[in-house]
């Protein structure tokens, strides 16, 4: 199976060339993993050769993992790779992806007036405002996103369908997610339990399989009357196709999974790991609390399978959630692996997930951590899971069973309660030196919403003991922001997206080569800028021998070289910008020009001066 494993990676990485990453976890295995990132790796990775290169500015805070399309032609402004951010103020922004200079959205979407955290019963988490917490999914063009917002003194869900060049709505959207079950649990009325948006929480990922849309349902800090739901849509028509309802005639049972998405196999069957609450299938009941489940998408969710703990009961009593973390299917078998707040981990058959025993009928269980929430990694035979208050842990996988005696990392996390770090991985395939993992996390421990320093890791994935940069290694360059809780790093393309509480993504890549400053001098043949600290400028003066550019010259980089993307601003009373992209120089105005003023970070500058005896003059 390892075999198998590396050869479905080596595949996967030809075939997607230059990746997009659409879903919560990368995939719908949710192996938050990249298997197709050839520029990244453990040598170029450290402090000397990669950190922070720009960020931006958003709305909200950032729950949801950022979403990455490549080439991309957004109407009238050309073709982009794009980045993909969700705010908690109800916001979508769509950002060229690569350039420091392009700090204005390509398009941005406000989808309504975010329900104050001060409205519903508990304000521990969420602060200040609820509105996009899951991550969005796309699919070909569209994109899929649920906004909480609040109107008129109630709280309201709604499924958009975003076209991915323009922000518009498609599909007749928005469509209000509402509906009903029959049940008996608080919050019904004569023999029918409706959902109610202001007790609950969209904090899963969205999936996306075989034309729907599925969005699970979990509640705010347990206040209650709560339940677990799940929504299925069309993607097409956003017609709602069914309601699940988890805990219909009880309460609870809710689907958060710690913002982990949704897994669905090839077959079409999906893998849910459901919070504390009443389970009582095994006497008959339809309840199904602290349960994995697995539903069938070809037959309106219907509960084909499930597993819940032999302790499920003291589970539920003591806050205990399995649903903490969510499902990882384990591709070319026939496994699912689990854990959440009792930091245990159990492997399963997903042909007979092993129902509710006197002894749980799994194929492993270990007890590997503290509790864990949120996604795992799984890449090359190997298991990554990173546990609250924990070390980093790898557990190897020989195709049907764990080695339960894992490799353990060199960095325990600071004591904190739903500290458990946000993790992923990339790599090129299988080949040897490139597998990165990377983790963010709170660095004081604090998880409960509001704004704590976070750092962003990356280790060797090969061997974990090995640290190869950190963001606070160089912390004046390169710090990561208040830690969003279990935001996953996004790797695509040679960069890191991270998001954070501070309303800002921060974007992490490879600095130009060369030494940082502007070189040259009178009469050189070349100069090159290679800017690795932001806020920092060089000066390129023009012409003679006074720093006007020669009258009657338009100001213009004509006869130079460019490579990369930034612009160059101009200095004293004349502040007409002159800009570039794609290593072609535009004309910005034809008056003289005093000088140019370079900013940015890691804009990659290089200009080759023309051979006549005006050479331009740099310094």
């Amino acid at each position: 199976m390892g075999r198998l494993c590396a050869s479905w990676l080596i595949v996967a990485a030809s075939l997607l060339g230059q990746v997009s990453v659409t879903t919560q976890g990368y995939d719908n295995n949710r192996s938050s993993m990249n298997p197709s990132e050839t520029i990244l790796n453990t040598s170029n990775v450290n402090v000397n050769t990669f950190g922070k290169l720009f960020s931006r500015v958003v709305d909200g805070q950032i729950y949801a993992q950022p979403l990455y399309v490549p080439n991309l032609t957004i109407p009238g402004q050309g073709s982009h790779n794009v980045v993909f951010v969700s705010t908690e103020n109800d916001s979508v922004y769509a950002f060229d992806a690569d350039s420091p200079a392009a700090s204005a959205p390509l398009w941005h979407v406000s989808l309504g007036t975010a329900l104050p955290a001060s409205v519903i019963n508990s304000t521990r988490d969420l602060l200040p405002e609820i509105g996009i917490t899951s991550t969005p999914t796309i699919d070909s063009n569209t994109m899929y996103v649920v906004a909480e917002t609040y109107e008129n003194g109630n709280a309201v869900f709604r499924l958009h369908a975003l076209d991915i060049t323009t922000g518009l709505e498609k599909f007749n959207g928005p469509v209000v997610i509402s509906g009903s079950v029959p049940g008996t649990g608080p919050g019904s009325a004569n023999g029918n339990l409706a959902f109610a948006p202001l007790m609950h929480w969209q904090r899963p990922g969205l999936a996306l399989s075989n034309g729907n849309i599925y969005i699970g349902f979990g509640s705010h800090q347990d206040s209650e009357p709560y339940h677990g739901w799940i929504f299925e849509y069309n993607a097409s028509t956003l017609q709602q196709v069914t309601i699940l309802c988890l805990s219909p005639n009880d309460e609870a049972g809710g689907v958060w999974q710690g913002g982990a998405g949704l897994a669905i196999d090839p077959s079409g069957f999906m893998y849910v790991a459901t919070g504390q609450g009443t389970m009582d299938v095994n006497t008959g009941g339809v309840d199904r609390g602290d349960s994995i489940l697995k539903l069938d998408t070809s037959k309106n969710l219907a509960v084909a399978d499930y597993f819940s703990p032999s302790n499920q009961v003291s589970l539920s009593a003591n806050d205990v959630d399995l649903g903490a973390g969510g499902t990882v299917l384990i591709p070319n078998t026939a496994l699912v692996v689990s854990g959440g707040k009792d930091g245990r981990l159990f492997l399963l058959n997903r042909n007979n997930l092993g129902q509710f025993n006197g002894t749980d009928q799994v194929v492993q269980e270990w007890q590997a951590s503290n509790a864990y929430f949120g996604g795992k990694v799984f890449y090359n035979s190997t298991l990554y899971a990173w546990g609250r208050s924990d070390f980093l842990k790898t557990y190897a996988f020989n195709g049907s069973t764990f080695n339960t005696s894992p490799t353990v990392g060199s960095v325990q996390i600071v004591t904190g309660y739903s500290d458990a770090p946000a993790i992923s991985l990339s790599a090129d395939g299988a080949t040897p030196g490139t597998a990165i993992l990377w983790a963010s996390y709170s660095v004081n421990g604090g998880a409960d919403g509001n704004n704590y320093p976070g750092i962003l890791r990356a280790f060797d994935a090969s061997h974990i003991t090995t640290e190869l940069w950190n963001s606070n290694d160089n912390q004046s360059r390169d710090y990561s922001g208040s830690w969003a809780k279990w935001c996953t790093p996004t790797v695509a393309n040679g960069k890191v997206y991270l998001g954070t509480f501070d309303n800002v993504l921060n974007v992490y890549g490879l600095f130009p080569t060369g030494g940082g400053q502007l070189v040259g001098n009178s009469n050189s043949s070349a100069a090159a800028v290679n800017l690795t600290t932001e806020g920092t400028a060089d000066w390129v003066h023009w012409g003679d021998t006074t720093l006007n550019r020669q009258a009657g010259v338009p100001a213009q980089l004509s006869n130079y070289t460019v490579l990369g993307n930034g612009t160059v601003g101009t200095f004293g009373n004349d502040p007409r910008p002159i800009s570039w992209s794609d290593g072609t120089p535009t004309a910005s105005s034809t008056n003289n020009v005093k000088g140019a003023f370079i900013t940015g970070v890691g804009q990659g500058f290089s200009f080759t001066a023309p051979s006549d005896t005006n050479t331009d003059r740099k310094s």
